[in-house]
């Protein structure tokens, strides 16, 4: 199959052009699509091979970088370095004004706006990246090698977080999330439209302290949703170019995603 692959843009309601990076299998047909969303390092080439892996299935796949809206200064290399930085101070104070100024106080003119964009207004950034979204999904339908609206997502880390969030606040037809935070308020969940498959790391405690409330909401819901939870796997196993990686879990939760895709965007 004769792969496409090019790095492009798309606009927001505000007007900002929001990078992304998408492939198709490129045969003049019309394919269901996918939205890639990339964990908080940013578009990396980790999302870029999964976009890509998707084409290969038969899929458009279109994997934003949905940092790029703040500055060019929003690369994995200096997120990384601004959430070490951040990581530095003790968990207990971490996340108090006092732990905050702690962090930017060594920090590099990015650093400090990478910190403040990422954990200092970080309920203001997810929405605006959630509404970046809802505008990508209504640039795909448009796209002559879309097929209308059969528009699924896929999301790690903080992306399976925005994609769970997507999920509850646009009618997409599939959601897969991979170890991300649950809609905000959990309750939004009675307002998904569509399927929702879930990947969880067992040694994952941050995130998987917010498993039974999600779970308790679609049962209240009367929603469907297929959760696995993975021995021995830490967060973010799915990433292939970090020491996380679990290729028995990740190969078992890409077959899992790609059967549950075939079955929704069919």
């Amino acid at each position: 199959m004769p792969l496409t692959g090019k790095e492009t843009f798309f606009k927001a309601k505000d007007g900002s052009e929001i990078q992304m990076f998408a492939a198709s299998p490129g045969d003049g047909k019309k394919h269901p699509s996918v939205i890639v969303v990339h964990e908080i390092w940013g578009l990396e080439e980790n999302i870029r091979s999964i976009a890509n892996r998707f084409a290969k299935k038969g899929y458009n796949a279109y994997a934003p970088h949905l940092f790029s809206r703040f500055g060019k200064h929003f690369t994995a290399k200096n997120i990384e370095s601004a959430m070490t930085r951040f990581f530095s101070i003790p968990e207990k104070e971490r996340w108090s004004q006092d732990g905050m100024q702690k962090a930017l106080q060594t920090a590099s003119t990015e650093e400090k706006q990478i910190i403040e964009k990422i954990f200092g207004s970080r309920n203001e950034t997810t929405k605006t990246m959630v509404k970046d979204l809802i505008s990508l999904m209504e640039h795909i339908s448009k796209q002559p090698e879309a097929d209308g609206d059969k528009i699924g997502s896929i999301g790690f880390c903080l992306g399976g977080g925005l994609v769970f969030q997507l999920a509850a606040d646009a009618p997409i037809k599939a959601t897969s999330v991979f170890y991300g935070a649950n809609p905000d308020p959990v309750t939004s969940i009675s307002n998904i439209k569509g399927k929702v498959i879930g990947s969880y790391a067992a040694e994952d405690p941050r995130v998987n302290a917010g498993i039974g409330a999600m779970m308790e909401s679609f049962v209240q819901s009367r929603k469907e949703i297929e959760v696995k939870i993975y021995e021995n796997a830490q967060h973010a196993f799915f990433n292939d170019l970090r020491p996380t990686y679990n290729k028995k879990a990740a190969d078992d939760a890409w077959n899992r995603t790609l059967e549950f895709f075939a079955r929704e965007l069919a």
